[in-house]
């Protein structure tokens, strides 16, 4: 549930101010699910130093950061802008894509620190709310996808059309324009080019800031039925709400309910005085798992501002109940946002340990929790989240591969310890890695990284996961590194690995088991684990 604001540059200093010292509001604890134990407090470290872990960036997972804009039409102003930021003399200061992401990653923490690699970008189609979309809204979306690609980021996509409560066009939508301009937008390319650009799409365009509120089921499900006509399949619609999802017939058939995962825009863990019907708690909660751990679709979050009324969240949020909830609803991203100064710097400052994470059955690889000279340290809560939203792979020192009679074999085995997979589309290689720095030879998997999910039948011990085969080698008789590539077949074209980028490659955790390499454009990353000669 938003509530955005204007702000003024020359106000933001006194508004956080002013939000640091915000009272607590009392809350009302609602159900989110039966855990195991809560008697172990987070920062109850013992004797355990707290060191700081670098982030493992990999793509579709992490933290994101929220965008706005609305475009113009051609002769305005402005040809897009972002309606919530202003100077104080009312000139609107967000108006590029090209420049805005790397500042508003900078504003919540630190580009590579805090491995930021999503942004949720609100599309406004304001202009065009009842007329076809012309050239100008195309190719201003194009621009901001452009953006987003060569910025080194994914998007959580939204359109809309209203974006400020207090003047609401809401109203003025009619399913029939957004049917015409969901068409418009496949025909354009918007869903197809951008594979891979687009992480998630979310439902969007109905309601103020395309949350659905005061909207009809036949709008609800009109909408929903456009964008499952349009979006590519392999990769996850996004609904605002469980209830929606059941009531509108789209857990019926399993193949379409797979396809529709989760924007929970009001993320408290369920304990908010407001959480029933808006976060999900109850039959919701419960919905949400069984969909999680059946379908494995993309499900994202984002805690409310923190501001005083009914709907701000200006307490800190209980962290064994965020951990319980983003491990059972196998969360992929988090906002970091609209909440930053409150919990998300408390996070900052809280620990975990190894046997903390234990006690609530929250899966860690021992690595995780070692320094360089192996010795057992504690993590911060933001670090153990941030590197665990989406996947977390480990490869097993066991893993091995061997060459003899010209045939190249692999065993390889891997867990994961994120909270949820690898839910969009990548290849498995297993690639030669020459000693002048060239790719000899790259052989293709049957493996499917969405598969490999953190655990199945037994919460506490993650799943093992197999990559098991056979190949004839090609490349001429030498020394060679042996790697483990996973790139995106919709931003790289794998017969041509140099027209890749490696920042969508998949990287495994550096666990001692393999070391990360580049090639020298940086077009391709390899989780090297062996060497071999032949």
């Amino acid at each position: 549930m938003k509530n955005h604001n204007r702000i003024c540059f020359g106000a933001i200093c006194l508004l956080l101010s002013l939000a640091a010292l915000s009272g607590c509001t009392e809350t009302l604890t609602v159900e989110a699910g039966q855990y195991k134990d809560y008697s172990y407090n987070p920062g109850e470290t013992g004797d355990l130093e707290r060191t700081d872990i670098a982030p493992l960036r990999n793509p579709d997972r992490g933290f994101f950061v929220e965008s706005n804009f609305l475009l113009q039409k051609a002769g305005s102003q402005y040809k897009m802008y972002n309606p919530y930021v202003q100077t104080n003399e009312g000139v609107f200061t967000e108006t590029d894509p090209a420049t805005v992401y790397a500042a508003r990653m900078e504003s919540y923490g630190d580009f590579d620190r805090d491995s930021l690699t999503l942004v949720q970008q609100y599309v406004y189609l304001s202009p065009w709310i009842s007329e076809d979309l012309d050239q100008t809204a195309i190719d201003l979306t194009k621009e901001i996808l452009n953006a987003v690609k060569s910025s080194g980021l994914q998007t959580l996509l939204r359109f809309a059309y209203s974006y400020d409560r207090e003047n609401s066009i809401a109203d003025d939508i009619t399913l029939d324009h957004v049917k015409r301009h969901i068409s418009q937008l496949s025909e354009a390319g918007i869903f197809s080019d951008y594979k891979g650009t687009i992480a998630a799409l979310q439902s969007g365009f109905f309601g103020d800031w395309g949350e659905w509120a005061g909207v009809d089921d036949t709008e609800r499900k009109g909408v929903m039925d456009a964008l499952l006509d349009v979006f590519p399949e392999e990769y996850s619609l996004e609904i605002r709400y469980p209830a929606d999802k059941k009531r509108l017939g789209f857990c019926d058939d399993a193949a379409v309910s797979a396809r529709i995962g989760y924007n929970n825009d009001y993320f408290t863990a369920g304990t908010h005085a407001m959480a029933s019907g808006n976060d999900y708690v109850g039959e919701d909660y419960t919905q949400v798992k069984d969909e999680a751990e059946k379908y494995n679709a993309y499900i994202c979050g984002e805690l409310p501002q923190n501001e005083g009324g009914t709907w701000g969240l200006s307490d800190l949020l209980p962290l064994t109940d965020v951990l319980k909830t983003l491990k059972e609803h196998r969360y992929s991203s988090l906002d970091v946002s609209q909440n930053y100064e409150l919990n998300i710097t408390n996070w900052k400052s809280q620990t975990v340990t190894a046997d903390m994470l234990a006690s609530y059955e929250i899966l860690f690889d021992e690595s995780y929790f070692m320094n360089e000279e192996g010795k057992e340290v504690s993590r911060s809560f933001f670090d153990f989240v941030r590197d665990h939203l989406g996947y977390r792979l480990n490869l097993s020192s066991e893993s091995a591969v061997s060459a003899e009679g010209g045939q190249l074999s692999y065993d390889l085995s891997l867990t994961n310890t994120g909270f949820s997979t690898v839910v969009n589309p990548k290849e498995v290689y297993i690639v030669l890695i020459a000693s002048d720095g060239t790719i000899a030879q790259k052989i293709k998997t049957d493996a499917d990284p969405k598969t490999w999910v953190p655990w199945s039948d037994d919460p506490t011990a993650a799943d093992v996961h197999t990559v098991l085969g056979t190949a004839s080698l090609t490349a001429s008789s030498g020394t060679y590194k042996v790697g483990i590539w996973m790139p995106d077949p919709n931003i790289t074209d794998t017969a041509v690995p140099a027209s890749g980028d490696a920042q969508f490659d998949i990287r495994f955790a550096l666990n001692g088991a393999v070391t990360h390499w580049w090639s020298a454009d940086k077009s391709v990353m390899v989780n090297v684990f062996s060497e071999i000669t032949f």
